[in-house]
């Protein structure tokens, strides 16, 4: 792995981070906060990979925080979905082709204050988040295809899934995020979900050979 795309796959969802953590605080959600932080331990087989460890740029270390224990999967993922879209919104090409530019995919922040307060887990709190969120981003003109392929660059993150072997988690949280998209009663969260569902196991395979 490239140095500098580690250094800022870490340092490019700091921000986010930190909103996140003060709204949890705000709306007196202090469990979930707790879990945000990601002091736990992890849980056996999820330890970082040898190399990943030996190779972690100090910067990294410093300012990214990437030994944080078992949240760590969870913040990022939805961490790099608002920065993706940010991206977006200032002209800059990511992995996901042909996103609007120059637009707010994303609702203002303080949107997702009732999220905050009733999400009972990390889990529960990115399908709340990613339920809000698609609208905006097929307003702004994100077509479904392409929703389904920035989640899945978000929740299924080369770097993340390799260097933190969390692959069993990746998965769990990604289908438990398909599956809350299809049981909405909205018809393209449910298409999206679909699609999402259809792609997973796929995805996976293919990062891991």
């Amino acid at each position: 792995m490239d140095p500098a795309e580690v250094v800022n796959l870490y340092l490019s969802r700091n921000e986010m981070h930190r909103t996140i953590a003060s709204i949890l605080k705000e709306v007196g959600n202090d469990k979930l906060l707790e879990l945000w932080k990601g002091d736990e331990a992890r849980k056996p087989g999820e330890e970082r990979v040898d190399y990943a460890v030996a190779g972690t740029p100090t910067i990294v270390i410093e300012k990214g925080n990437p030994h944080m224990g078992v949240a760590k999967y969870e913040n990022f993922a939805i961490c790099q979905l608002f920065r993706r879209l940010k991206d977006a919104e200032n002209d800059l090409e990511g992995p996901v082709k042909g996103l609007p530019k120059k637009v707010k995919l994303y609702p203002n922040i303080n949107e997702f204050r009732d999220d905050a307060k009733s999400a009972v887990s990390l889990n529960d709190l990115n399908e709340k988040f990613v339920s809000r969120l698609i609208p905006k981003m097929l307003e702004g003109g994100v077509t479904k295809q392409q929703a389904v392929d920035l989640l899945l660059d978000c929740f299924l993150a080369e770097p993340l899934l390799i260097e933190d072997n969390c692959w069993d988690r990746a998965s769990k949280a990604t289908n438990g995020l398909a599956d809350s998209l299809i049981k909405s009663d909205n018809p393209d969260k449910q298409e999206i979900g679909l699609v999402l569902k259809e792609k997973i196991e796929s995805r996976i395979l293919a990062l891991k050979s």
